[in-house]
Order: C-alpha cells, then structure tokens, then sequence
C-alpha cells in the first residue's frame, strides 16, 4: 500500500511539472489572443480575390482560412519559437492555383520553427528563411462598406440579391449604419 501511495504521489508530481510549461508557454506568448491577414507567402502576395487569415486564440488554437478551405489546429509559442500541430481543413473544390496556394499556406505553418513581431507584422520563418509575412487585422468595422451577396430570406436559406439590385451598407466612423437595399435608402 505504502509503495503504491509513494508511486502515485511521483506520477502526479512529474504530470503536474509537464503541465505548468505549458500553461507558461500559453500565456506568456505574445502572440495569444491575435489575428492576422496574410500579406506575403514566400516573397509573393496572395492571389486576388483570396484572403488567407490566422486567429491565435489564448488557449493555444489556432484556426483561419488558407484562401480555400478553413482550418483548426494548434500552436505553442515561447519567445521567438513556434510550432503548429497537424491542422484539420474543410475540404471544399478550388481552381488550381486557389488549391495550390491553400497547400502552400498550410505548408507554410508546418513548417515554421521561429517568428518575429516587427513593425506591426508578424513574421513566420524556417530558420532564418521568411516563409510567410502577416498584417495585424482590422478589429473595428467603422469606416467600411459592404456589398451584400447572400442574406437570409426568412425561410432558412440564404439567397442572393436579384441581379442588378446591388444591397450596400456603409458602417461610418460615427457607428450609423446606412446604405441602399437595391431600390431604397435606410439609415439606422
């Protein structure tokens, strides 16, 4: 009895010494709670009409958008390191060069061991090698306009708007929503 209640004591004792760095590394990251828009994957910029983000959420996730398909993983960062565990995506149909740079993205992440914080960007590298660059993004909506290209119809689908009948809401700096619904204006 006694040398199972000395046994179990040393097993707690060496799980409690494996989680305490974990949650350091977790919190001392200034990376956690953050996120980003890619603006550079291996020296070129993102194909248009793309967006490839990353969210590093304070609890070591990881998920974001390779431009194609979503994805959800996780990372640990302590100092200048990082590393990103095998990532789970959607696997929705892209064209090839959509799909070839989804692939090179999630590369990307795989493989980076070390980043920077510079300039407001945050930089993923192999090494000394720069894989890819991110910008800070945007927290607030105020200033922005948004063309309308599905919304709900009441009926539990999402539609789009009838061809030629172009919804815009505009989000001032003042937090007044305006905008057209296609054939009239509102204000709110």
């Amino acid at each position: 009895m006694k040398r199972f209640a000395v046994s179990a004591m040393l097993v707690m004792a060496v799980l409690l010494m494996l989680a305490i760095p974990l949650a350091v590394q977790a919190a001392d990251s200034a990376l956690a709670g953050t996120s980003w828009v890619l603006s550079t994957l291996d020296g070129q910029l993102p194909l248009p009409d793309t967006s490839l983000s990353l969210q590093l959420g304070e609890d070591g996730s990881a998920t974001g958008s390779d431009g194609c398909n979503r994805f959800t993983t996780t990372f640990t960062a302590s100092r200048s390191t990082i590393s990103f565990a095998p990532a789970a995506t959607t696997m929705m149909a892209c064209p090839p060069a959509v799909a070839t740079q989804a692939e090179n993205y999630m590369s990307a992440l795989s493989s980076a061991n070390r980043y920077q914080l510079r300039g407001g960007q945050l930089i993923l590298l192999d090494g000394t090698t720069v894989l890819a660059t991110f910008v800070a993004a945007r927290d607030d909506l105020a200033g922005t306009t948004w063309l309308v290209t599905g919304y709900n119809n009441g009926r539990e689908a999402v539609v789009s708007p009838i061809l030629g009948a172009d919804i815009i809401i505009n989000l001032d700096d003042e937090n007044l929503i305006s905008g057209n619904a296609g054939c009239n204006d509102f204000f709110a």
